[in-house]
């Protein structure tokens, strides 16, 4: 410390200064009463500001709603019931309502499952596997259910009895199923196309180098796999057409 006297500097335990003898005792007492002073003042200064600036709240994490961001267990009861029952009331309206030719059917029951799968964010996370495992039980289900129905109507078996039969109602649950995988496919491929020219716009080329721009984001994999799920879906739905209206066209 300072001697408050003759302004040396002395020892922080001294009672005497050494240079002028002066007592610092009360020297002393008043120097810690300053000092203490002084860090309560900075203190409430702290607190003061911390009062007029507060923190800004953590923001919560927000939460995700629809099909998308559902439990698998949900995406699956969804994504079978709902073309379930659509297949369900085409097929009691088409035939049992109005009477119409049985390929107004086929063409209808390709028609729900591909709209509904194009427009069901989320399919994919499925995976390959359990994608086709929820297109083949649509697929057999919507045909028993649908043959059920007729059977309860006409009193008659509601399995098929001749080979042929038996060929047409296979060849009908494909297509049914061949449908739904064709819609998440054209789901996907549109996803895919997005982020594609999503990352071309973005890539710095010259506007007018398409093939640049491409060589410069995707190496040659990403693009094999990127024209790969674009061309899947048109495999799939030509199948699913045909499989369907095959039997009328022979």
């Amino acid at each position: 410390m300072r001697c408050p006297f003759c302004a040396e500097d002395v020892k922080d335990e001294a009672v005497l200064c050494h240079y002028c003898r002066a007592d610092l005792t009360m020297a002393r007492w008043v120097a810690d009463a300053l000092r203490t002073r002084d860090e309560d003042i900075a203190a409430l200064k702290r607190d003061l500001v911390a009062l007029q600036n507060p923190a800004p709240a953590p923001e919560a994490a927000p939460h995700r709603w629809g099909i998308s961001h559902a439990p698998i267990a949900v995406l699956l009861a969804v994504a079978f019931l709902v073309p379930f029952i659509g297949l369900l009331v085409a097929h009691y309206i088409i035939v049992m309502a109005l009477d119409w030719p049985v390929i107004v059917l086929r063409i209808v029951s390709i028609a729900v499952p591909l709209l509904f799968a194009m427009l069901t964010p989320g399919l994919m996370r499925l995976g390959a596997a359990g994608l086709m495992a929820l297109a083949i039980c649509l697929g057999v289900i919507s045909v028993l259910a649908m043959s059920a129905v007729v059977a309860a109507r006409a009193h008659i078996p509601v399995l098929p009895s001749y080979p042929q039969e038996w060929r047409e109602d296979i060849e009908y649950a494909i297509s049914i199923a061949l449908a739904l995988l064709t819609g998440a496919l054209v789901h996907h491929a549109f996803v895919e196309l997005r982020h594609v020219t999503r990352q071309i716009s973005n890539a710095e080329i010259e506007p007018g180098d398409l093939r640049k721009r491409i060589a410069r984001v995707f190496p040659h994999a990403e693009l094999i796999s990127t024209i790969f799920s674009v061309a899947m879906p048109v495999i799939t739905g030509v199948a699913a057409i045909y499989t369907g209206i095959r039997s009328f066209v022979h």
